[in-house]
């Protein structure tokens, strides 16, 4: 079967989104508690959302015990991924109260990233819990706002495969008709989520908008990509300059533009070394003519 992917932050939305029973259990197993009485309060998808890529597929939930959550697929986590999942939980703390409403009746914030994307390549953990801690005592400032990330590529390094977290991001991950007949045969809650994927994949309307919502993430990663290839470019342009400038060496403007302007990092590189040495700026920048 053609499986849809869960990895997918539209068909992550409408999987667990639209059954209680399965964000339960994959909210128990991250948070390593009991959770009852969930409530999706977006339940809707955005209008725009399958074409517009900096568009947040999260599900915004409520505890039976009051605690809000955040939870969320994210495929690629850029450098300020970090910055807006603190924002996003700071923002979903202070929606509890009302102006002169007393602190005491504010409830835990937790946010729940699940991610394709490897953030931390060194920490060889799928799951870890991020909270206010001091730096010298250890001592937790508050519980009140707590973020948790889950590497799915780190799946590979956990020992114990049937532990609920990663039998959940063995889910996330799987792909074929044997991953999803193995999780099935170990839980009813796995036989349960299999078939609602099964359900989803089946549907072409949902294809057809998961297809579109891969398109756009895909789209925004060779954007990004690029973004970053030009700021690279950019600053290796300006360190270029910096040594020529360092060594008072007399520059045109039509030099430093075709200096700024310049994409090619090799180059860049090249005239990076050269500028060390160079006699003449005009002879440093000949070298791109007689080997380009």
């Amino acid at each position: 079967m053609d499986w849809l992917r869960p990895t997918n932050d539209l068909v992550f939305k409408l999987l667990f989104g639209g059954d209680p029973e399965l964000l339960s259990d994959m909210l128990q197993a991250v948070l390593g508690r009991p959770v009852r009485d969930v409530r999706v309060e977006n339940p809707e998808l955005p209008g725009d959302f399958a074409t517009e890529k900096r568009i947040i597929l999260d599900l915004r939930v409520t505890l039976g015990d009051g605690t809000r959550a955040i939870v969320e697929m994210q495929v690629l986590f850029t450098p300020t991924s970090h910055h807006r999942m603190l924002f996003y939980g700071c923002r979903e703390h202070a929606r509890q109260l009302k102006r002169g409403e007393d602190y005491a009746a504010l409830r835990p914030t937790i946010v729940i990233v699940w991610t394709a994307d490897e953030v931390f390549p060194d920490v060889q953990q799928l799951h870890d819990r991020f909270w206010m801690q001091g730096e010298r005592s250890g001592k937790v400032f508050s519980e009140q706002l707590e973020i948790h990330l889950l590497q799915l590529p780190m799946l590979q390094y956990e020992h114990d495969p049937h532990d609920t977290v990663a039998r959940w991001a063995r889910f996330l991950v799987a792909q074929s008709d044997t991953e999803f007949n193995q999780l099935a045969a170990e839980s009813l809650v796995m036989q349960h989520a299999k078939d609602r994927l099964k359900h989803l994949s089946n549907d072409p309307d949902t294809r057809r908008l998961a297809q579109e919502r891969e398109e756009a993430a895909l789209a925004w990663q060779i954007e990004l990509g690029g973004a970053r290839e030009e700021g690279e470019a950019r600053g290796r342009a300006e360190s270029v300059l910096g040594v020529l400038d360092a060594r008072d060496m007399a520059l045109s403007d039509e030099q430093r533009r075709r200096i700024l302007s310049c994409p090619d990092l090799a180059q860049l590189d090249a005239w990076l070394r050269g500028a060390v040495t160079t006699t003449s700026v005009k002879d440093l920048l000949a070298d791109d003519e007689r080997t380009g």
